[in-house]
């Protein structure tokens, strides 16, 4: 078995972590907890994981995030792969700027989603994240 089955998880997708796998397994132990898991080896320096590729991503991913939503949008890293994205000021701008029906029309010509109630709930039940300015929301948009 390769070296990497020893190692510790950094990162669960939903789906896995709704089968029972936890960022505090080994992946060995993951695997038998989930046995359709695919596990990735992350590039390594000095025998431990390098998160620079992930970092880089992740730098990519707010240019965007601030390029769309404005400087004015508050942003906090939850994780390695995981971010939370206040936009409640964009928002109200938006919303002054350009009207709720506007808006709607624009969302729904683009096919975009904004959580609904049953999302929100499994939201909602993993708790309120403490620490950090912004929190856990209710509401994922995606």
């Amino acid at each position: 078995m390769w070296s990497a089955m020893n190692s510790s998880i950094i990162a669960v997708s939903y789906e896995a972590r709704a089968a029972g796998v936890t960022r505090f397994m080994r992946a060995r132990e993951a695997c038998e907890t989930c046995p359709g898991l695919v596990v990735m080896q992350v590039p390594t320096a000095h025998g431990k994981s390098d998160s620079g590729l992930y970092r880089s991503y992740g730098a990519q991913v707010l240019k965007v995030i601030r390029e769309v939503c404005g400087g004015d949008a508050k942003t906090e890293k939850a994780s390695v792969d995981e971010m939370y994205v206040d936009i409640t000021v964009p928002a109200r701008e938006a919303l002054r700027d350009t009207g709720i029906i506007a808006l709607a029309k624009e969302a729904a010509a683009a096919e975009t989603h904004v959580a609904g109630a049953a999302e929100g709930m499994c939201e909602a039940s993993m708790g309120q994240q403490q620490k950090g300015p912004l929190g856990r929301s209710a509401f994922r948009g995606g």
